[in-house]
Formats: structure tokens, C-alpha cells, sequence
């Protein structure tokens, strides 16, 4: 979400950002990332977002003043706001009903929401989801 302004067509269109894979190699230290599990909205901030983008955004001028797990979005009169509001307002168009919203900073003990779902890393107990399909085809076979 940080390079929204970038995949907005039009000021007055919501943006279409590229989905990335739910992979740690694709996070950056300087970002700022939603995760659409289905129910949750998880919009996870990097502590080296840029203070302008955190300001334009959030409406605060560090990532230590982000609170912890928030659970709503603040409403600011901003285009950084206006255009993430415009984002998740079309992410929640096709559902019956809209997602909840979590902010979860890289610094926070409840990161391991964001990221336990990325599911194409692989982790010592787990195949990583390719492998996992890969496994089950051997399996079948």
C-alpha cells in the first residue's frame, strides 16, 4: 500500500496495486503491505516507512506512534488516506459484508498474524505451499 499513488489510474479511481506472492522475500523494510485473508484485513507497516508516507496515511510522523493491532483506519482529509479507504472500499465491494481491519506494525508481538500467512516461505514444520501441492501429487501417484 505504500506505492498506491503509483497504481492509481486516475485521481478519482480507486487503485489497482499488483498482487504480490505471500512470500517474506517480497516484504520490504521501507513498506507497507494489506493482506486479504477472506475475513481480515491485515495492513502490515515496516518500521522503515517513509515518515511522509506514514503522515499522508495514518496521520503520524513515526512508526512508533502507529498504534498497536488497531483495528480501524483513521479517516484523514489526505490522498495517501483517501486513496487506501478507496482500496479496501474495493476490496469489499464483492462480499456480502466488509472485512474487518487490522494494523499491525513489524515491531509488534502479533506480526506473526501477517506472517504466518505467507504461505509460499517454507518453515521448519511445514512444506511451503507449492511444495505442499508438489508432495501431493507424489502422493496420488
Amino acid at each position: 500500500v505504500h506505492e498506491l499513488r503509483a497504481h492509481a489510474p486516475h485521481d478519482d479511481d480507486a487503485p489497482d496495486p499488483p498482487r504480490l506472492h505471500l512470500s517474506a522475500e517480497r516484504i520490504n523494510i521501507n513498506g507497507a503491505y494489506l493482506l486479504d485473508d477472506g475475513e481480515t484485513m491485515m495492513i502490515y507497516v515496516c518500521s522503515g516507512a517513509s515518515p511522509a508516507f506514514l503522515s499522508d496515511t495514518f496521520g503520524v510522523t513515526a512508526h512508533a506512534q502507529l498504534p498497536d493491532d488497531a483495528h480501524a483506519l483513521p479517516a484523514l482529509d489526505s490522498p495517501g488516506n483517501q486513496l487506501l479507504h478507496a482500496f479496501i472500499d474495493k476490496l469489499n465491494d464483492d462480499r456480502p459484508y466488509a472485512a474487518n481491519i487490522l494494523l499491525l506494525k513489524d515491531t509488534s508481538p502479533s506480526k506473526k498474524l501477517f506472517t504466518e500467512r505467507l504461505v509460499d516461505d517454507r518453515v521448519e514444520s511445514a512444506f511451503a505451499y507449492y511444495e505442499f501441492l508438489q508432495h501431493i501429487k507424489m502422493q496420488i501417484k
